[in-house]
């Protein structure tokens, strides 16, 4: 009797795949769920806003850094004051004064150095505490010595308080460094006088 030629059996392989999305994992893994609209907003304006306040501070240095050595300049020429004053009404103190206005304008030019590329306004900010201080305290040394409590220098300080007031900042932000341009004056004067009373 001839052999008969068979098909091997087919091996069937069980499906063992489980369906996800009759338990919602399957369309949580394909699509993650959106973040709340108040979130994506909320995100967004935070960025917005340091994206200005960055603008600002970039614009502000540069602003006071093109302003900074016509205020050296003025700063020195005011020496011309100290020449008159101590010709005239103040004998012997032109040596000091000068020692004082020259060693005022490096530390303005070290401050302008140290704050030049500032990226955040408070270190702009301390940048200028710091200089209204080295100005306020050198027209106060200067000024013990020439007219003591009466000494025309106080002008100055006024004239620095003006140009403050016209800075295109937040008054928020420059009023610690106004209240410095304001009473850093007096009470070094007042500090000098309490060491020398013949001031």
């Amino acid at each position: 009797m001839p052999h008969e030629a068979h098909d091997p059996p087919k091996t069937v392989v069980p499906d063992t795949r489980v369906n996800l999305s009759g338990i919602g994992v399957h369309d949580t893994l394909a699509r993650p769920a959106p973040l709340p609209s108040k979130v994506i907003s909320t995100t967004a304006e935070h960025e917005q806003s340091r994206f200005s306040e960055r603008q600002e501070v970039l614009h502000l240095n540069k602003l006071y850094q093109r302003l900074f050595w016509p205020g050296l300049g003025g700063w020195l020429i005011f020496a011309l004051l100290d020449v008159r004053l101590a010709m005239t009404l103040y004998p012997g103190t032109l040596a000091r004064t000068f020692a004082i206005r020259a060693a005022c304008a490096l530390g303005l030019v070290f401050i302008l150095r140290a704050v030049q590329r500032a990226e955040s306004w408070e270190a702009i900010r301390l940048g200028l505490i710091l200089m209204v201080l080295d100005i306020n305290v050198g027209v106060a040394l200067i000024g013990a010595k020439v007219g003591g409590l009466s000494s025309p220098y106080h002008v100055g300080v006024i004239v620095l308080v003006a140009a403050l007031g016209l800075t295109p900042a937040r008054w928020q932000r420059l009023l610690p460094v106004m209240l410095v341009a304001v009473f850093a004056y007096p009470v070094t004067l007042l500090g000098y006088l309490a060491l020398d009373p013949l001031v």
